[in-house]
């Protein structure tokens, strides 16, 4: 195997001595870094030399190539300059190279792939058996060689390569009459925005204790999974029997508190058992997960994937994650469950949401009405970098609880869009139902 390995390694080397046009297709796989690719040190630094003098000339041949490496006190270590010569002098990987360019290049990679998780799996096993490591730090070690692989594998597209599925995407739009062919929320002004959450999307729902984060995530996961949607709701502080009875009230209209305690009339009995009734096969499953890793996360929802289906995970709240590094920076910390979970969005192709916390700061002074923003995000780290949408969801009511003109009012801001225009969505907030409902809907 390791001799088919620099077999491999020697034809990548041999067409980029002799073909300016195969060294763009290596670098197209392997990166301008990819000298960790390769087994051989020899081969390691003819690779780097070979990379660095095509980035600053364009070229790279073989004269050019042996000076790098004597300047650099490599040369021998590389085998010399008759290797080099004979490197470059290969006709018969010459001969066939413009087809197979990519292939050799792609084989280094895929041996390399094995060899990291091999050296990975056996760490983790190693460090699991003695007690250094979690299981689900082993499977996150794992993953990550996965996810790197994953990342290196896109060959890019022209705007040709893509023009057909853009034509069929802006007809699909038309077809559906309102532009949206995404996730919808069921708050139509959103929806209207954002044309619903798209696939690989990191949708953040932020907002201040006691605004109706969950609620408005339940909300949203419910109406989506009533439309036939594959949903998965993993929550991190509330038990799943509580979020389903949110629900349940949610989607009945009966009061939460008649419904906890048990004491409904016969009328209400029969709305919540109707109600129940609507609810009751919804393909929407609900994750109890304290202390939630990314790669716990991941191996939930391939699991789930494999047996119904995923159009949309739902992580109530990304504070309550716990980061795969080992740092007690707490920005070092959400920025890495930050990265994982818009790593997650893009790996199984599904909108994201993830709810998260503002600062402090986000409350005023408490004498006017301050609506929340971007730089509230606590310990944000790259929140906001990674999210492709980040909503914050403010009402009044909670700071001024006596004014009525804010009683049941409530905002949903979208901040950011990549993709989009910014606005602020009015919703009515039903606090004995816990549901928030589009404003136009009671206009």
């Amino acid at each position: 195997m390791a001799t088919e390995n620099i077999g491999y390694e020697d034809a990548v080397l041999s067409v980029m001595l002799q073909d300016h046009k195969g060294i763009a297709d290596v670098l197209g796989v392997l990166g301008d870094e990819g000298e960790p690719c390769f087994i051989s040190t020899a081969n390691r630094h003819i690779y780097r030399a070979i990379t660095d003098c095509f980035k600053q000339t364009g070229t790279a041949g073989l004269v050019m190539v042996v000076e790098m490496l004597r300047s650099r006190d490599q040369l021998e270590d590389a085998g010399g300059p008759e290797r080099l010569f004979d490197l470059a002098c290969d006709t018969d990987i010459n001969n066939g190279w413009p087809s197979l360019s990519s292939v050799y290049a792609k084989k280094v990679r895929e041996r390399d792939t094995r060899r990291r998780l091999s050296r990975a799996i056996g760490e983790a096993g190693r460090d699991l058996e003695v007690g250094l490591e979690s299981p689900e730090a082993v499977v996150q070690a794992i993953t990550a060689v996965v996810r790197d692989d994953a990342a290196m594998s896109d060959s890019g597209s022209t705007f040709g390569d893509e023009w057909t599925a853009i034509l069929d995407d802006m007809d699909a739009r038309a077809k559906a009459g309102d532009g949206m062919i995404g996730i919808p929320s069921g708050f139509h002004d959103l929806d209207y925005l954002a044309c619903g959450f798209q696939p690989g999307q990191l949708v953040l729902l932020a907002g201040r204790p006691g605004m109706g984060k969950t609620a408005a995530a339940a909300n949203m996961a419910t109406y989506a999974a009533k439309r036939g949607r594959q949903v998965v709701f993993v929550t991190l502080e509330m038990s799943k029997r509580e979020l389903f009875v949110r629900m349940l009230a949610a989607e009945s209209g009966v009061s939460l508190q008649p419904i906890r305690r048990g004491q409904l009339s016969d009328d209400a009995a029969a709305v919540v058992v109707e109600a129940a009734d609507r609810i009751y096969s919804l393909p929407l499953v609900v994750y109890e997960a304290p202390g939630l890793t990314a790669a716990r996360l991941s191996a939930i929802l391939t699991k789930h994937k494999a047996k119904y289906g995923l159009d949309m995970v739902v992580v109530d709240y990304l504070g309550l994650m716990r980061p795969s590094v080992k740092t007690d920076n707490r920005v070092s910390q959400i920025t890495d469950i930050s990265n994982s979970l818009k790593a997650i969005a893009g790996e199984f192709k599904v909108p994201l949401l993830a709810l998260s916390q503002l600062s402090r700061a986000a409350e005023g002074d408490g004498k006017t009405v301050v609506p929340p923003k971007l730089r509230h995000l606590r310990d944000s780290g790259s929140l906001e970098q990674d999210a492709d949408l980040v909503l914050m969801l403010f009402r009044p009511e909670v700071y001024f609880p006596d004014d009525a003109k804010y009683a049941g009012r409530a905002q949903l801001l979208l901040e950011k869009q990549r993709n989009g225009p910014l606005g602020a969505i009015k919703l009515y907030w039903d606090a004995d139902c816990v549901r928030f409902r589009s404003a136009e809907r009671e206009a």
